[in-house]
C-alpha cells in the first residue's frame, strides 16, 4: 500500500464489522448546518507502523462524501416567488 508521504508500505485488510456510513452534522459560523454521510470503503492497518503514544496507524479508504444542507437561515436563502403560469402546485392539501 502507498502511504500519503509516498513510501510503500505492507499492510492487512480490516473487515468493517459495523455500518460503513454515518451521516454527520457541522454547524458553520453563519448559522447554517451542514450535513454529510460519509462512506467507509475499505480499512487497512500498516504493519509496524505507529503513532506518538502506540497505536497501529490505519488507513481508511473513504468513498466521495454525499453532501446535504440541513438547516440554512432564511436571510442567506434567495426570494421564491409563485409557481409560473400554467403551472400549479400539485401538493395535496392539507385539512
Amino acid at each position: 500500500m502507498k502511504l500519503a508521504d509516498g513510501r510503500i508500505v505492507e499492510a492487512v485488510e480490516v473487515d468493517i464489522v459495523g455500518p460503513n456510513s454515518r451521516a454527520v452534522d457541522f454547524p458553520l459560523s453563519d448559522g447554517t448546518t451542514i450535513r454529510l454521510r460519509i462512506s467507509v470503503a475499505r480499512v487497512h492497518r500498516v504493519k509496524g507502523e505507529y503513532n506518538d503514544v502506540g497505536e497501529p496507524i490505519y488507513n481508511a479508504q473513504v468513498e466521495p462524501p454525499q453532501f446535504y444542507l440541513a438547516n440554512v437561515p432564511p436571510e442567506y436563502c434567495a426570494p421564491v416567488g409563485p409557481p409560473p403560469k400554467g403551472k400549479r402546485d400539485r401538493s395535496p392539501e392539507v385539512a
